[in-house]
């Protein structure tokens, strides 16, 4: 980030002194002095503060990740007695030159010799005493409006963890925290939509968003957890892109653009075509549900015909496949045969598009979505070599892999498996990475359970 000077240079014979003493603190509060661009911020000390320090102020969460170096000019103690140093409590410092430089709530004040992890936890500690001392207050005033993705995501992940880990027995702050996590997850969701760019972790696999998830024992059956995909916030994304081997994941970034809806699209793609039920902020416990990110496609006034064929319940389980490549593991084979299964009843009811061109004209559709096909039209279907003989229809979930398998020039025809295996196998998302389909032979069709079966542990 970058540094600016307070313009005292008695801070470089303080940075510098023979014995550094380390501290941190996170603001919880600030008061501007008049006629002075100094600033007195109050928070919880870790450590010993000494008037005359030289000391960094950052807010920790910021997209900027501009930080400001100054000195500490003056100590008051809880007390609101002047001091010459505070070790482990509560204090007002007296920072030169920090007004109007972006101090709030979450600002961290620190020496040099302080590690980040400890910077990190003053950081949240003062995000999470704040909401907790007046939380009415919190989310009505000014630091709610200037709180970060980052900051959000920090103080949603802090209050899921502790109903999660069953931290907090008093039943009425659990009501509080379980409203809090959805005003906050409501206020990130906000924030990402907002944002001009977010950066997310994809699967080098499929070359799509990575779909985080296992399977759970249920009684006789399994089940799957929440499909979820991970964004990462700008301050963190370089740190918590390293938790990912490159072997195996990619973080890009995915910007807004020029009009402003790039962030919103990808999701909207990520959610309503890949099949992700959450999207996850920075950490797991910083969650939110798909649908207060994108609302779902309204579709009630247009035609069935003519609305596009979107299989979210379908890829999610080729993606999730794809992800593992082959299984080789016990645990591996058990996980993609439990997915195998959810996407065999999912293919029962589902439509999807089979590439067509045709020769001759096809009158527009009526205000019902229909039309009357020339008894002279010729079609063909995109068919390829199939197994033992048989010939395949490529098809595919949605617009967008019908696209990436075939290229343009192709229409679609909206047509089910059970439709067509009478006469050809199918190619489902055959692309340039057959790994991210699945070949459907009629033996294997007629051998798939009925929808109402749940998935087997036999």
């Amino acid at each position: 980030g970058m540094y600016r000077g307070t313009g005292n240079m008695g801070f470089l014979d303080s940075m510098f002194q023979s014995k550094p003493q380390e501290f941190v603190m996170g603001v919880q509060d600030k008061f501007g002095q008049e006629g002075t661009r100094d600033l007195v911020v109050v928070g919880k000390v870790a450590g010993t503060v000494r008037k005359g320090d030289a000391v960094y102020v950052s807010n920790f969460g910021d997209d900027s990740g501009e930080v400001l170096v100054s000195m500490v000019l003056g100590i008051e103690s809880s007390a609101d007695q002047p001091a010459n140093s505070i070790t482990d409590s509560r204090a007002a410092l007296k920072i030169a030159g920090a007004a109007g430089t972006g101090v709030k709530c979450g600002t961290v004040v620190y020496t040099r010799e302080a590690s980040i992890t400890k910077v990190h936890d003053a950081y949240v500690r003062a995000l999470a005493d704040v909401f907790a001392r007046d939380p009415e207050s919190f989310f009505q005033a000014d630091a709610s409006a200037a709180l970060s993705i980052t900051d959000c995501a920090e103080l949603l992940g802090f209050s899921n963890r502790q109903l999660a880990e069953n931290k907090v027995t008093d039943e009425t702050m659990k009501q509080y925290l379980h409203g809090f996590s959805n005003r906050m997850a409501h206020m990130l969701a906000s924030r990402v939509q907002q944002a001009s760019g977010i950066w997310c972790v994809f699967s080098r696999r499929t070359g799509e968003p990575y779909l985080f998830a296992h399977i759970e024992e249920q009684g006789s059956d399994y089940r799957c957890t929440s499909p979820t995909v991970t964004l990462l916030s700008k301050p963190y994304h370089e740190v918590l892109a390293r938790r990912y081997p490159p072997e195996q994941f990619e973080v890009r970034e995915i910007s807004a653009g020029e009009n402003g809806k790039g962030v919103l699209d990808f999701l909207g793609d990520t959610i309503y075509l890949d099949g992700a039920n959450c999207v996850s902020v920075n950490a797991p416990a910083a969650v939110l549900p798909a649908g207060i990110l994108v609302a779902p496609p309204d579709f009630s006034k247009v035609p069935e015909i003519s609305r596009p064929v979107m299989n979210p319940d379908l890829e999610r389980w080729l993606l999730l496949m794809a992800q593992l490549g082959k299984p080789e593991t016990p645990e591996q084979q058990q996980t993609y045969k439990v997915y195998f299964s959810f996407l065999e009843r999912a293919l029962y009811s589902s439509k999807r598009q089979v590439p067509m061109k045709h020769e001759g004209e096809i009158a527009p559709p009526d205000a019902q979505g229909r039309t009357v096909l020339p008894e002279d039209l010729k079609i063909s279907l995109a068919t390829m070599t199939g197994k033992n003989g048989r010939s395949a229809v490529r098809m595919f979930t949605d617009w967008k892999r019908l696209k990436a398998g075939m290229g343009e020039g192709w229409e679609g025809m909206i047509q089910t498996v059970g439709g067509l295996i009478a006469q050809f196998d199918c190619a489902l998302n055959y692309t340039k990475d057959p790994n991210s389909g699945c070949y459907i032979s009629k033996e294997l069709y007629e051998a798939m359970p009925q929808p109402d079966a749940g998935p087997s542990k036999s």
